[in-house]
């Protein structure tokens, strides 16, 4: 249940960080419950010993509520293969619900190498930017539909993306003049989040250059000001290659709130 979490919510924060899995931090399974519990999806009946069918069910539920989406009733058996098979039907119809837009910049020197990327994940619980650390296989040597299916994972497709040279995807994604920006959460996990970061010094955090995030694969931001919205996309789309289609980003800037 954890790991299905963590794939389709990539550097989750903790929704209640102060929260405890009923488990020693020396006994099996400890992270993976702790990592629940603190995403709130653990509940109070979940025991280390035995996992009920009503429990099971209570889990997946809390998940699907996430996404605005209607309760499952669990399958009838509680084997392995059971609960792979329920949550392959939870995390189906989560990759439904879910619309990443994937935010790729092109180096200014190199039109084929990646500077930035990132994926605006706005439907879910908590809507962030999360931040990732351009790999050696993340190129634009053939352009972007090859990048969508590498850095998308097998539980949420990657259907569209932004490209932009590095000097428009500034303005666009990079520059939060009025906005504060806050990491809130990364892979791997930390727990010194969240932490403000100095007006300034957001592209220093983008390129991983700064210490706080240099180790890290990837990290989720948060800005308290505004944020790339519907008008402003629209306004740049003449200066952006894009598979979004205009009537589209209402609905992908979407967030469950709203």
């Amino acid at each position: 249940m954890a790991r299905a979490v963590i794939l389709a919510e990539p550097a989750l924060p903790p929704l209640d960080p102060l929260a405890k899995a009923p488990l020693a931090e020396d006994q099996p399974g400890y992270s993976a419950a702790n990592y629940l519990a603190q995403r709130e999806l653990l509940p109070a009946s979940w025991q280390p010993e035995e996992l009920s069918r009503e429990t099971w069910e209570a889990m997946l539920n809390s998940f699907l509520d996430w996404y605005d989406l209607p309760p499952t009733q669990a399958g009838a058996g509680t084997a392995l293969p059971d609960l792979v098979g329920d949550l392959g039907a939870v995390l189906d119809s989560v990759n439904e619900r879910i619309q990443p837009l994937l935010l790729v910049a092109s180096d200014s020197e190199n039109r084929a190498e990646v500077a930035f990327l990132g994926m605006l994940w706005n439907w879910t619980v908590y809507p962030r930017l999360i931040v990732l650390k351009p790999k050696e296989e993340h190129t634009l040597e053939r352009g972007v539909a090859p990048l969508l299916d590498r850095v998308g994972t097998c539980a949420i497709d990657l259907r569209h993306y932004v490209l932009a040279p590095e000097q428009t995807a500034r303005s666009l994604f990079l520059a939060h003049a009025d906005a504060r920006m806050y990491v809130i959460g990364s892979e791997p996990e930390r727990l010194s989040w969240p932490l403000l970061v100095d007006a300034g010094e957001e592209e220093l955090y983008f390129g991983f250059e700064a210490a706080e995030v240099e180790e890290l694969q990837a990290f989720a931001a948060a800005f308290d000001g505004n944020q790339v919205g519907v008008r402003t996309l629209v306004t740049m789309l003449p200066r952006l290659r894009t598979n979004l289609p205009p009537t589209r980003i209402p609905g992908i800037l979407r967030t469950p709130a709203n």
